[in-house]
C-alpha cells in the first residue's frame, strides 16, 4: 500500500513538472511571435527645393552657348540657301540664254544651206556680256550635201564563194598524202612523257617505222612502206595516255631519191583511241618518305630542348621560360633546326619530280594523216 502511494506522488510530480513545461513554452512562441510581427520604420526622404537653383543667371549660365550655336548654325543654313537660290537663278538664265542662241543658229544654218564658209579669225566667240546673243556676227562652217550614198554589191557576198577551193587538183594520188590517209607502223623507241606543266613546254621526241602501204580515200593504197616518222609525245595523267603528234616523213626511193617532207596528223593506239595506253610511273615517294623521316628527328631534337626549359605563369598570364641545360637546349634547338632545314629540301624535291608516263618501243599503233602532204613514190597501186 505504501508502494502504490509512493508511484502516485510520482506520476502526480510528472504531470506537475510536463504541465509546467507546456506552459512556458506557449508562453515563449506568444512572445516570439510578437516581436517579428513588429515592423521597421521606413525612412523618409525629405526633399528641400531652392528657389535661387532655377534663376536667370543659372538658365543664362548653362544653356546660353548651346543657343548662340543654334543661332549661328541657323545664320550659316540662311546663307547657303540665298547663295543656292542665286545659282539656281544664274543656271535658269543662262539655260534660257542657251536655248535662244541655238534656235538663232539654227535659223541661220537652214537658210546658209549649200555654202561652206570657214570661220573668220576676226569674228570669235563672244561671252557673257558681251553680245551673245547675236549670231549674225560668228561665221560658222556649214556641211555641204554632195551627193546621195550609193550601194556597192561585194562579190563576197556571191554563196558560191563560201565553198572552200580544192587545193590538190593538181595533183595525182600517187604524188599526194591526202588528208584522212592512214597507216600502220611501229614504235622504234619508248618514250618517258612529262606531265602536268612541263608536258607542253617540253615534248619527248619520237621515231616510228611505216610497216604498210598506206590508205587513202576511196580503197587507195600508196606505197610508203618502211618510210620514218618522226613525232613528238606528251602526257595526260587525267587519262594516263600519251598524245602523240606527227613532225616529219622521210623516205628513199627506189631511184635513190630522198624525201623529206613536214606532215601533220596524231597517232592512235592498239584500242584505237587517240593517243597511246601508257603506265604512270612516279617517284616523289623516296623524297617523301625521307622528309617524313628528317621531321620525325626534328621533333625529337625539339622535344630535348624543351625538355632543359622550364616554365612559369605569373598572376598576370605573363610566361616566361628558364634553361635548366643551356648544353642540351642548345643542341636540341641545333638539331631542330638543321633537321627542319633538310625537310624542306626533300619536300621541294619532291615538288619538283613529277609523274611520267611510260611507253615501251615495239608497239604497233595507227599514224593518222590530218593535212595533205606532197611526196613522190615510185609505186602506187590500187
Amino acid at each position: 500500500m505504501r508502494n502504490l502511494h509512493i508511484r502516485l506522488r510520482q506520476w502526480v510530480l510528472l504531470a506537475s513538472i510536463v504541465t509546467a513545461l507546456v506552459t512556458f513554452a506557449i508562453v515563449v512562441a506568444f512572445f516570439s511571435q510578437d516581436k517579428g510581427q513588429k515592423k521597421s520604420p521606413a525612412p523618409s526622404t525629405t526633399i528641400h527645393l531652392q528657389n535661387d537653383s532655377f534663376n536667370e543667371e543659372h538658365f543664362v549660365t548653362t544653356y546660353g552657348a548651346k543657343v548662340t550655336a543654334l543661332e549661328k548654325e541657323i545664320a550659316a543654313l540662311s546663307a547657303q540657301m540665298k547663295r543656292e537660290d542665286e545659282r539656281k537663278k544664274r543656271e535658269k538664265q543662262y539655260a534660257t540664254k542657251e536655248e535662244q542662241f541655238n534656235a538663232a543658229f539654227d535659223t541661220v544654218a537652214s537658210e546658209q544651206m549649200g555654202t561652206l564658209t570657214p570661220q573668220t579669225p576676226s569674228h570669235s566667240l563672244s561671252v557673257p556680256g558681251n553680245n551673245r546673243g547675236r549670231p549674225n556676227d560668228v561665221s560658222r562652217i556649214v556641211i555641204k550635201k554632195v551627193s546621195d550614198p550609193t550601194s556597192i554589191e561585194s562579190p563576197a557576198t556571191n554563196k558560191n564563194d563560201d565553198i572552200a577551193k580544192n587545193r590538190t587538183r593538181e595533183k595525182k594520188a600517187d604524188d599526194i598524202l591526202i588528208t584522212g590517209s592512214f597507216a600502220r607502223a611501229r614504235l622504234l623507241n619508248g618514250v618517258e612523257a612529262p606531265s602536268g606543266g612541263q608536258a607542253n613546254g617540253n615534248p619527248v621526241p619520237m621515231l616510228l617505222e611505216i610497216k604498210d602501204p598506206a590508205f587513202l580515200p576511196n580503197r587507195y593504197r600508196s606505197d610508203i612502206k618502211r618510210c620514218m616518222v618522226t613525232a613528238n609525245a606528251t602526257g595526260d595523267l587525267s587519262s594516263e595516255r600519251v598524245l602523240v603528234r606527227l613532225d616529219r616523213m622521210s623516205c628513199i626511193t627506189r631511184s635513190k631519191g630522198a624525201i623529206d617532207v613536214k606532215v601533220t596528223g596524231y597517232v592512235t593506239g592498239e584500242d584505237g583511241k587517240t593517243g597511246l595506253k601508257a603506265r604512270v610511273v612516279t617517284r616523289s615517294g623516296q623524297a617523301i618518305a625521307n622528309a617524313l623521316l628528317v621531321g620525325t628527328l626534328s621533333g625529337l631534337g625539339e622535344a630535348v630542348s624543351l625538355a632543359a626549359q622550364d616554365s612559369s605563369t605569373n598572376f598576370a598570364g605573363t610566361v616566361t621560360n628558364s634553361v635548366n641545360n643551356p648544353w642540351r637546349a642548345g643542341l636540341g634547338e641545333g638539331m631542330q633546326d638543321a633537321l627542319d632545314r633538310v625537310a624542306d629540301y626533300y619536300l621541294k624535291l619532291a615538288d619538283k619530280i613529277f609523274p611520267v608516263l611510260e611507253v615501251d618501243a615495239g608497239r604497233d599503233v595507227d599514224i593518222v594523216i590530218t593535212q595533205s602532204a606532197s611526196i613522190v613514190t615510185e609505186k602506187s597501186f590500187f
